[in-house]
This record gives structure tokens, C-alpha cells and sequence, in this order.
């Protein structure tokens, strides 16, 4: 299975970033960009796992998770990887806890790597992905780095962080649909 742990924000975050999707329709319509149906934060990516190993995937996300408590991530303002001008993803930022994250991104990190799991070596930029582009005209092109600072401080909510979740992601034409495999609490 292709396989990724994650930290999902609260409803409310969720319907504040798809307000925010609304207001940028008319600058960014459907057939410019794919926008994330099912809104997350990426700590690890564990990309295709044996089915038979997921047990002790499981018991790392536990052991890396023990090790931290429950915090709170705020999320606000939008930019873009690589940059405005020349945006592939479209991203809420988050603040907050950072530190704590950091933390129990590290210890799931350690816990995960004797199961062939590699970390990043960028450093880690923790972002919610609302949008993946898809193809921009002019016109949408010129337009990001001014969408960009016209939501820069635009706030869509702050949770307290007090799970992390084993995900399952399913490939299909219509985009991704994600599968909780197990839910670990801090």
C-alpha cells in the first residue's frame, strides 16, 4: 500500500480554507488548478509499503508519538512551491507549536528508520497543500504573487494537534482518496 502519516486540521480550518477557495474561484478556476479535497499535514511520506509490515509501522507511530505531547498549530496565509511566479503547489502556512512538530516529526523519524525509511534531507516547511497546479494562463500567472500577499496574514484557525494518523492513500483517476489506518493520540 502507498502509505503516509499525517496530522489532519479540525472541521473548521478545513471550512475556512474552502471559503478561501471560493474567493479565489474566479482567479483560479478548476481547469488551472486541482484543489485538495482532503486537507492535511505530511510528517512523514512512507510511499509503497508491504501490507505485512504494517504492524510495525503502527508500533514506530506509537513509539514516536509517546514521546510528545499534544500541542497547537494555527494556520494562515498562502504561498507557493516552488515560488508565486512559478507556483506547482498552493499552500496554507502554519505557525504555532512549530517546535513541538519539529520534535515529533524528528522522533517519528528515528522510530521509522530501522523500517527502511529515509528522511528528507530538505529542511522540513510545515504547510497544509490546498491547491496542486495544473496549468496557468498569463494572466493566472501574473496574478499568483499578488494573491499570494492579498492573503498573506488572512487567518483560517488554530487547532490543538492531539493525534497523527497511519494513512493509506488510494490512487485513481480522480485523484487520491485517503484511508485511516490507525489513529495514535499524544
Amino acid at each position: 500500500m502507498r502509505a503516509f502519516i499525517a496530522v489532519h486540521p479540525t472541521a473548521k480550518v478545513i471550512d475556512k480554507l474552502a471559503e478561501l477557495r471560493e474567493q479565489l474561484g474566479d482567479d483560479l478556476p478548476d481547469s488551472a488548478v486541482r484543489w485538495s479535497e482532503q486537507v492535511h499535514l505530511t510528517t512523514q511520506f512512507l510511499g509503497n509499503t508491504d501490507d505485512s509490515r504494517v504492524s510495525e509501522f503502527v508500533e514506530a507511530l506509537r513509539a514516536g508519538c509517546a514521546t510528545v505531547k499534544a500541542f497547537n498549530l494555527c494556520c494562515a496565509g498562502i504561498g507557493c512551491f516552488p515560488t508565486a511566479r512559478q507556483p506547482r503547489v498552493i499552500w496554507a502556512g502554519l505557525s504555532g507549536d512549530i517546535e513541538t512538530l519539529q520534535l515529533l516529526k524528528e522522533s517519528l523519524d528515528k522510530r521509522l528508520e530501522p523500517l527502511g525509511y529515509i528522511a528528507e534531507k530538505r529542511a522540513f516547511k510545515p504547510h497544509l497543500t490546498i491547491a496542486r497546479v495544473r496549468e496557468l494562463n498569463t494572466r493566472q500567472r501574473q496574478a499568483m504573487p499578488k494573491l499570494v500577499e492579498r492573503f498573506q496574514n488572512t487567518e483560517f484557525g488554530e487547532w490543538r494537534v492531539d493525534r497523527v494518523e497511519l494513512m493509506q492513500s488510494v490512487l485513481s483517476p480522480k485523484g487520491a482518496q485517503y484511508k485511516v489506518i490507525e489513529c495514535v493520540k499524544l
